[in-house]
């Protein structure tokens, strides 16, 4: 899958999907994080283990899911 731009409070950002399935994120070409998705009973819960507050890998999950649509 090609790299694709989501916009999240007029920021644009670059997600690249990798091979294991977790998102690299972008901000002006500068590596934000990896964003892993984790199907559980609640659904899709997005999570890293980079330093990105937990709302907002979620607002980017989110949008990641939408333009998975």
């Amino acid at each position: 899958m090609e790299p694709f731009d989501i916009n999240l409070d007029g920021k644009i950002l670059t997600v690249t999907l990798n091979e294991d399935g977790s998102y690299q994120v972008h901000d002006s070409g500068v590596l934000l994080g990896t964003l892993m998705p984790e199907l559980t009973d609640l659904g899709v819960q997005w999570t890293t283990l980079d330093l990105i507050a937990p709302d907002y890998v979620k607002q980017i999950g989110e949008l990641i899911e939408e333009h998975s649509l």
